[in-house]
């Protein structure tokens, strides 16, 4: 099904993914939207829209239900809605997706040799994850809203970052995910080797408007 932005919704082994091609493909590089607590495969697409045209954009729907609404990233504990989940929860979802990728990238001839991600909340606090888990394919991410995991601080070791480039943005006014647990991941990232940009504005749990324009000044870079 091709909808707006020239975009594909496709189900792909149970995989729900939101997918747009490069200009030159098989040849682009490839960028993965990973959306917040209750967010779907729709949700970060604001944020893919204007990243360069080389790229495969790729917003997969997260595995489990949030609840009432929408999809997460771990898998529900009862009595337990949003939290800040500890970092070993998201395993259950980083490897699927990681061998999900895997696949596809062979079955389209794409050569998944580094990937690219923006995380919002739960996505960001994923993307952290992947990078501390498998740094090898990442190159570039930006956490929005993020945090690190608990428990995180004590996988980071000194230089296991290096040559990684991160970009932080954060709302002064955020009270779902406080700005001094975006500022907590920007140390802890620092200090695992990671090169960190950061932007904060006076907005609460979003992206503001010259933070939107630096992110898209990261992706071009």
């Amino acid at each position: 099904m091709r909808i707006e932005n020239e975009s594909e919704l496709i189900d792909y082994k149970g995989w729900f993914l939101r997918i747009r091609q490069p200009v030159n493909k098989p040849y682009g590089r490839i960028l993965i939207l990973l959306h917040g607590w209750s967010g779907d495969e729709n949700s970060m697409w604001v944020f893919g829209k204007d990243i360069p045209k080389d790229y495969w954009v790729i917003s997969p729907r997260a595995p489990f239900s949030a609840g009432i609404k929408g999809y997460s990233w771990r898998e529900p504990t009862p009595g337990r809605t949003w939290g800040l989940p500890k970092i070993n929860e998201f395993q259950s979802s980083l490897n699927p997706l990681m061998e999900m990728l895997n696949d596809w990238s062979i079955l389209n001839s794409v050569t998944l040799k580094t990937i690219d991600l923006i995380g919002f909340s739960q996505g960001a606090a994923l993307a952290c994850a992947l990078l501390l888990f498998a740094r090898k394919h990442i190159e570039k991410v930006a956490c929005l809203a993020g945090f690190m995991p608990e428990g995180g601080n004590e996988i980071a070791i000194p230089g296991m970052l290096s040559g990684k480039k991160v970009f932080a943005a954060h709302g002064t006014s955020d009270e779902m995910v406080p700005l001094s647990k975006g500022q907590e991941m920007v140390e802890i990232l620092r200090y695992a080797g990671a090169e960190v940009e950061t932007c904060t504005e006076n907005v609460g749990h979003k992206v503001g408007s010259q933070c939107f324009k630096s992110l898209e000044n990261f992706f071009k870079g």
